[in-house]
C-alpha cells in the first residue's frame, strides 16, 4: 500500500486545512511522507553475545554441547566457532540464518488490524498537528474521513494479502534453544 499516494492524492490535498496551519503546509510543493517501524531484525533474537558479556557464572560451568559439531570446533579455543549456517541442521532455521543478520522476518496481521493501527496513527497525527498549531483538529474531520475511506478500501481490497504467520523462533523453539 503506497499511503504517501493516498495522502498527497489531489482531492485530498483540496480538502486539507493548510490555511489554518503554518506556510510550509501551504506551499504547492509541500508532500506528505510516511515513515514506518519494522520489527527487530533476527540478530537480536540469533546472537547471544551481549548474554554472556553479561553472564556472571563462569564459563567453565555452562554446559557445553561442542562435542556434537567436531567439525565446526576451533583447535586454539577447543569449542564451536563458525559463521557457517550448515551447523544449524533445522532447515526452517537454517534457511532464516542465512538471509542474513539483517534480514526480518514478515510478521502478518490481519486487515483489520492493520486499519487500525493506521487510523490510529493518522488520528495521532491530525491532534499532534492540530495542538502544534493551536487549532481544532475538526477543521481535520472531512480531510480525515476521505484519507481514511481511501485506506480502507485499499486495505480491505484483494490487494494485501493477509496470513497469520509466527516466527520461526517460536515455530522451532526447542531446536532454537538447543543452538543458543
Amino acid at each position: 500500500m503506497n499511503l504517501n499516494s493516498i495522502l498527497n492524492d489531489r482531492d485530498a490535498r483540496k480538502i486539507f486545512p493548510s490555511k489554518h496551519l503554518k506556510k510550509k503546509y501551504q506551499n504547492e510543493d509541500f508532500s506528505f511522507s510516511t515513515c514506518f517501524s519494522y520489527e527487530k531484525a533476527i540478530r537480536f533474537d540469533i546472537t547471544n553475545y551481549k548474554d554472556n558479556i553479561l553472564c556472571t557464572e563462569p564459563i567453565s560451568d555452562v554446559e557445553c554441547f561442542c562435542h556434537l559439531y567436531p567439525d565446526y570446533v576451533n583447535p586454539t579455543v577447543q569449542h564451536v566457532v563458525t559463521g557457517d549456517v550448515n551447523i544449524v541442521k533445522n532447515k526452517p532455521l537454517r534457511k532464516t540464518f542465512k538471509k542474513g543478520f539483517g534480514y526480518i522476518e514478515p510478521i502478518y496481521k490481519d486487515k483489520l488490524l492493520i486499519f487500525n493501527s493506521i487510523k490510529s496513527d493518522l488520528k495521532e497525527y491530525v491532534n499532534k498537528l492540530a495542538n502544534k498549531h493551536s487549532i481544532t483538529h475538526h477543521y481535520f474531520d472531512e480531510w480525515l474521513a476521505l484519507i481514511i475511506d481511501k485506506i480502507k478500501s485499499v486495505v480491505f481490497s484483494s490487494k494485501i494479502v493477509c496470513k497469520r504467520n509466527s516466527s520461526v523462533f517460536s515455530t522451532e523453539s526447542d531446536d532454537f534453544k538447543t543452538l543458543k
